[in-house]
């Protein structure tokens, strides 16, 4: 209690004797001195705080410290705040005392879908008296350790470079940043495991913060095609529609950019662009700036050139099994997994089946994922239809319909079911029939690599009415 709510408390006394007198100035002493025990403050002492996410990553964030002022202090480029040896904004020298409530925001308390986790208000910490003390973040997307490309990232990444490069004037070209693959492929997994593809992904503004870009800003965009080479359409403007060129505008041709990381993360993709140019060198190692630039040779589309197929071909990890590029066997793990026979959807159900094999080496493995997709046309939020092509005004969007992850020995086959979930069984109610395309994916140690892509059409059975006499 204040001491100033404690004066209001101050109750007469009446000198009616020396006694009560003497009662009132031992009330009043009493009470003056539990007001100015109230009113001190602790000492402001010498403290740095470190900010991280719960992975344990520093997380460049803006401080405030009242609840009632703005973000005026931030962290350095590590995460780290020195209320000694930086001070704090509107005061000199120490500035946080034991006790103190401080609010941390990753970007300064901002609102809408991008937003941080822990906006509007901030995340509020109580100062202790430890002269080193770590502040905790949520993190923003689930687990990546993509911090190499593939090839058919690789491939999008040289033929973007190769755009850049024809230029007037050329631009530079993007390097390959390992803190921006991280980020990209952790949002376009958390974006293939949804039932819908959000755009932009959650907490946007500070996901690369989540994963250790040690300043704010970002500059990402996603792609609604599985297929790498209409995904590359889609982001160089080449696919022709005023979104992608406004894509290619921002992203492959802005001069400003000079990293890049980008990720399939099992039929959707994130690319990141972002600049390391400017940050101080002592931060600049948290970019993850690597000297690749992608090869535009990496991967060969298939001939058909199509839109919503192609798989990722190229050399697979580990021996013991063959690779085909454009084709259907990939080597992961010393295993050859190998597409046997072409997905079926039988008449009246409810997914698809995938038939499997793997080759290789007794105890060689191989594992993946299957991942079943439609097209839909939509109106605002509102879906009008299924298409097979994209055309017309509205948008066209990828979603995801079925998914299911497998697991087999060399030298044996599986046959793999993907059941429809809620929103594929509730399209199929809807429309009755849905054309699909059944992606195949293996998991090698640089992430999920397409094996294959193939197309069925899955009718929902017939509807029997009640028996009449």
């Amino acid at each position: 209690m204040s001491g100033s709510r404690m004066r209001q408390r101050l109750f007469a006394v009446s000198a009616v004797s020396a006694v009560s007198a003497v009662s009132a100035v031992s009330a009043v002493a009493a009470l003056a001195t539990l007001g100015f025990a109230a009113s001190a403050e602790a000492a402001p002492m010498d403290v740095t705080l470190t900010v991280v996410n719960q992975r344990g990553i520093n997380q460049f964030s803006y401080i405030k410290l009242a609840e009632s002022f703005g973000f005026a202090n931030e962290t350095d480029g590590n995460g780290k705040f020195s209320a000694t040896a930086s001070g704090c904004v509107g005061k000199v020298g120490p500035c946080v005392s034991p006790g103190d409530h401080l609010y941390f925001s990753r970007d300064q308390g901002a609102g809408g879908p991008c937003a941080a986790p822990e906006d509007p208000t901030g995340l509020e910490y109580v100062v202790t008296s430890s002269p080193t003390q770590t502040v905790t973040l949520q993190n923003t997307t689930g687990d990546s350790s993509h911090t190499s490309l593939t090839n058919t990232e690789s491939w999008i990444v040289g033929r973007l470079n190769q755009d850049r490069a024809a230029h007037s004037p050329p631009l530079a070209p993007l390097h390959v940043s390992s803190t921006l693959n991280l980020a990209a492929y952790a949002i376009a997994h958390d974006r293939a495991l949804a039932s819908t593809h959000p755009y932009p992904p959650p907490f946007c503004n500070v996901n690369l913060s989540d994963w250790g870009w040690p300043v704010a800003g970002f500059l990402n965009e996603d792609s609604p095609y599985p297929a790498p080479e209409a995904t590359l359409a889609h982001w160089d403007g080449t696919q022709g529609d005023p979104e992608s060129i406004f894509l290619a505008s921002h992203g492959v041709y802005n001069a400003s950019n000079t990293a890049v990381g980008v990720a399939d993360g099992g039929g959707t993709w994130i690319i990141e662009y972002n600049d390391c140019t400017g940050v101080a060198p002592a931060f600049a190692s948290r970019c993850g700036m690597t000297s690749e630039v992608g090869d535009p040779t990496a991967y060969t589309p298939p001939a058909s050139g199509g839109a919503t197929g192609g798989s990722t071909g190229g050399a697979g990890s580990g021996g013991g099994g063959s690779t085909a590029v454009g084709g259907a066997v990939l080597s992961v793990g010393g295993g050859a997994l190998s597409l046997a026979a072409r997905p079926s959807a039988p008449a009246g159900a409810s997914g698809v089946v995938v038939t499997l094999s793997c080759a290789g080496a007794s105890g060689k493995t191989c594992s993946g994922q299957v991942s079943v997709y439609l097209r839909e046309r939509t109106r605002g939020r509102k879906v009008i239809g299924l298409v097979s092509s994209s055309h017309g005004a509205t948008r066209i969007a990828n979603v995801l319909v079925g998914l299911a992850r497998f697991t087999l020995a060399a030298g044996g086959s599986k046959r793999v079911t993907v059941l429809l979930n809620r929103t594929g069984r509730s399209l199929l109610k809807r429309f009755h029939r849905l054309k699909v395309a059944v992606h195949v994916s293996v998991t090698t140690s640089s992430g999920l690599r397409e094996l294959a892509t193939r197309t069925v059409t899955i009718r929902a059975g017939r509807t029997h009415g009640p028996h009449r006499k």
